[in-house]
Formats: C-alpha cells, sequence, structure tokens
C-alpha cells in the first residue's frame, strides 16, 4: 500500500526511454545543463541493473561547477523510532513528470514504487554501465527501487498534468505535494497508479 504522505514528485527531461540512449533519444526541456550539453543524470532512470532502478533528479547547484545540494529526505515521514536526520527514506513514491518538447505543463512520465530515497547522490553499482559524458564517475542516483516495482509510461500515453508554478512546481525539480493543491495531485496520482 502506497504512504500518502511519502510521495515525491522529480522533475526531469523528456525523453522516450530514459535508457541511457542520449543520442537517438535526445533530451528535452530539462534545464540549462540538458539545452547546453543534451545529456543529463536521468537518461538512465529506466535502465534496469540486477532487477534495480536507479533513478537521478537534479536537485540543484549552489554554483555554477559547484557542489550538489542534497534531496531533504527529512520532509518525508519516516516509521516512529527512525533517526531524525537520516540519510534515506524507504516505501516513498517517487513519480517521474517531465514537460515534451512544445508542452507547456509537466506530465507523468513514469514512477518508482517502494522505492528507496537518498538525502545525498549515490554511485551505482559496479557493471551498471552508467557512464555519462566528461564524468570521472558513473552516473549517480537518488532513487532506487525494484524494477517490479517501476513503470515507464510509453510517450504517446503521458497524460497526466501535473499544476506549475504556484500550486505545484516552482523552480525546484522537487516537489513534496504538501499544499492543497497538492493533495488534490496525489489523489489523481493514486486513482491513476491504481488503474
Amino acid at each position: 500500500m502506497i504512504n500518502r504522505d511519502r510521495i515525491v514528485f522529480f522533475n526531469i527531461a523528456w525523453m522516450k526511454q530514459y535508457s541511457g540512449d542520449w543520442i537517438n533519444d535526445v533530451p528535452v526541456n530539462g534545464g540549462s545543463f540538458i539545452k547546453d550539453f543534451h545529456w543529463g543524470g536521468e537518461v538512465y532512470n529506466f535502465q534496469p541493473y540486477n532487477g534495480m532502478m536507479y533513478g537521478y533528479v537534479e536537485p540543484g547547484l549552489v554554483e555554477k561547477n559547484g557542489r550538489q545540494r542534497n534531496i531533504d529526505v527529512s520532509r518525508l515521514p519516516r516509521r516512529p523510532g527512525a533517526l531524525n536526520n537520516p540519510s534515506s527514506v524507504s516505501e516513498v513514491l517517487v513519480v517521474w513528470v517531465a514537460t515534451p518538447k512544445g508542452g507547456t505543463a509537466p506530465l507523468v512520465v513514469g514512477w518508482y514504487k517502494d522505492a528507496t530515497l537518498f538525502r545525498s547522490a549515490q554511485i551505482p553499482p559496479a557493471g551498471s554501465i552508467r557512464t555519462l559524458p566528461r564524468h570521472d564517475h558513473p552516473g549517480e542516483y537518488f532513487a532506487s527501487a525494484r524494477e517490479q516495482d517501476c513503470v515507464l509510461i510509453s510517450p504517446e500515453e503521458r497524460a497526466l498534468q501535473l499544476p506549475r508554478k504556484g500550486e505545484g512546481f516552482g523552480h525546484s525539480n522537487l516537489w513534496y505535494a504538501q499544499t492543497a493543491a497538492g493533495e488534490f495531485v496525489k489523489d489523481s496520482v493514486l486513482t491513476y497508479i491504481q488503474r
């Protein structure tokens, strides 16, 4: 059962497959980095490795080429007795959203059910082949889930729209949906997932 208090929405670039092929499946609408370089960490979000998926979202940079920000996992409720400042939270529903070329609002492109969400970027398992151009290390991730708990919606079926500024996503790629509008969006997403 999905805990509606443990849902987070991640805004990423629009792609068809998110399977590591940024040459033929060029990411769009993913911010200035994607616009300048035509790739980003999310290009591997739906490429399984040993029965697991490893998903990336850009939580933001402190300054250009600076240290990466962390995800505030403490905003999601934890089990009683859990650490006050955890490095990760489990049993999270991560909803991936992106805006298509020419689109005006993000659409749900997929989700990870029962995911583990990490405060800081994690290095993927050796052998997962998540290489990125001009990087000293493999593509990092912030969320992981079993492959069987992950769904990527085909581009032609992506229709569930999320609100933008004021009611939904602002400038951040992270949205915890802890507002009145967010509760309505959670209801819509949960109904959609259960279908």
